[in-house]
């Protein structure tokens, strides 16, 4: 009887082990594949932010509205339009890792959250029908 006894503790010992290492090693392989994620679409956001301000530097959107807004302002009454067409695919990284923000490390989440906020707002007001294009 004290024999049966303890062989059943030593499997039930074995179970418990044996479920301790596989939810330790699941555990861990999770914690190592959501950094990795977390790593690879916080890169992924950056390049393209970084892509997107050097497409409006080297397209001259700001000096070409500063330029507007100078001639305005010494020509009163005159008006002018500035429009940009913009594709729907234009931040196709953001749009398709929305779901995902959550997996940016704190430094970061807010500002990328905010910029493409901004540019969102931009983009709504230099497109065709925009306030900008149009006034």
């Amino acid at each position: 009887m004290n024999q049966e006894i303890i062989t059943a503790l030593f499997g039930l010992g074995g179970v418990a082990i044996g479920g301790l290492a596989t939810f330790a090693s699941t555990y861990t392989l999770s914690k190592i594949q959501k950094k990795d994620e977390s790593t690879a679409l916080s890169s992924a956001i950056v390049t393209e932010v970084k892509v997107t301000l050097e497409l409006i530097e080297a397209r001259e959107y700001v000096e070409n509205i500063r330029q507007i807004v100078e001639t305005m302002e010494e020509n009163e009454g005159m008006t002018y339009s500035f429009q940009v067409i913009v594709p729907d695919d234009y931040c196709i990284v953001y749009k398709s890792n929305a779901d995902k923000i959550g997996l940016l490390p704190n430094t970061i989440r807010d500002k990328v959250v905010k910029f493409y906020q901004f540019l969102d707002g931009i983009i709504c007001d230099v497109q065709p029908g925009g306030l900008i294009a149009n006034n």
